[in-house]
């Protein structure tokens, strides 16, 4: 893949990143004032509502995961926060090029900080409509230029630019999110485009995200929307999970949703998992049904799959299963059931 090059990127962000009423000339010299040819530059812009404060964190115990400076030329790098209350109202965008080419996107709170290889020379604050200007060509062009369309990551600065994407205010990042979700070039932008909806975007996202979840024409995008819908703590997430698990054409799919519902801890998850065991055409979904119950928190998974067990109607084998997952369980409650179970057997 070739990284995006500083000829598209400039052509978007001398426009975006600079007044609206600025002349051509102004516009056109942009280009070389406003991005390098080599090296980092940054801008800080409005972050949407409840953005998380990514920072880079360090594992020296593994137990208690200290924020620290982030490499930014490093090989291994993520995006987390270690308080789920860690929000900020505005983000910094990095980006790094290399003989007028983008090579590195990433996106961090303004009050982590970030070192480089080289200085990293800093724009100050840009209109978000302008970045996400800028970051929509440097993901449209991968896509064009991605040989490897159904990978589950683009290559190259994109996977990062989406991340980016999914922390700018506005509408207008919402809209490009959406745009992609819905139909981009490849499966991979869809998957990218998909996971940072429901990641960060709240409700507008799982707007965007249901039909793609109940509807798209690709398993693969269903499950992965599935699987989006799960992370976004949606009140509707639970809703959605149990009508895709009971209707999806795919086994698998269903199966899956069958697994993110026992982790969303909805109220509703047994009488839907105890249902799919019972009816589901499929004889892998129903086992993943069982195996689904035994994700419940603590007590919710001894009682659901003690039921199972006693349950003489069902298949032999899913109360076999049943029996399994609960040896494998390490609440006392899962051990009193068997030992109890195993006396009376005795007797």
């Amino acid at each position: 893949m070739k990284p995006f090059r500083l000829l598209h990127a400039g052509l978007i962000a001398a426009t975006v990143l600079t007044t609206a009423c600025a002349p051509r000339e102004s516009i056109a010299q942009s280009l070389t004032t406003e991005f390098p040819r080599d090296g980092w530059i940054s801008w800080d812009v409005p972050a949407v509502e409840n953005a998380p404060a990514w920072c880079c964190y360090h594992y020296e115990d593994k137990n208690d995961p200290r924020p620290g400076r982030c490499a930014l030329d490093g090989k291994s790098y993520g995006y987390g926060m270690r308080d789920d209350a860690a929000r900020t109202d505005t983000l910094r965008i990095y980006a790094k090029f290399a003989n007028g080419e983008v090579q590195r996107v990433r996106s961090l709170a303004p009050t982590c900080e970030a070192t480089a290889d080289t200085p990293i020379r800093h724009l100050g604050p840009r209109s978000a409509d302008g970045s996400v200007a800028w970051l929509r060509g440097v993901v449209t062009a991968t896509a064009r230029s991605d040989d490897d369309g159904q990978s589950g990551h683009p290559r190259g600065p994109a996977r990062d630019a989406f991340a980016a994407l999914a922390v700018h205010r506005g509408d207008g990042a919402l809209a490009v999110l959406r745009d992609q979700a819905q139909s981009a070039a490849n499966r991979g932008q869809r998957r990218q485009a998909v996971f940072w909806l429901g990641q960060v975007r709240g409700e507008p996202g799982v707007d965007i995200l249901q039909p793609i979840m109940l509807g798209d024409a690709d398993a693969n995008i269903r499950e992965h929307a599935a699987f989006a819908v799960a992370l976004s703590k949606s009140p509707r997430a639970s809703a959605l999970l149990i009508r895709q698990g009971e209707q999806d054409t795919s086994a698998k799919v269903r199966g899956q949703a069958w697994f993110w519902l026992a982790h969303s801890k909805s109220a509703d998850a047994e009488a839907a998992l105890q249902s799919a065991v019972r009816r589901d055409p499929d004889s892998k979904v129903r086992q993943k049904a069982v195996f689904a119950l035994s994700q419940l928190p603590g007590t919710r998974a001894v009682n659901a799959l003690a039921a199972l067990a006693e349950d003489r109607t069902l298949d032999r084998e899913l109360r076999k299963k049943a029996v399994f997952w609960l040896g494998q369980s390490k609440a006392p409650e899962a051990m009193a059931y068997l030992e109890k179970t195993l006396l009376r057997v005795a007797q």
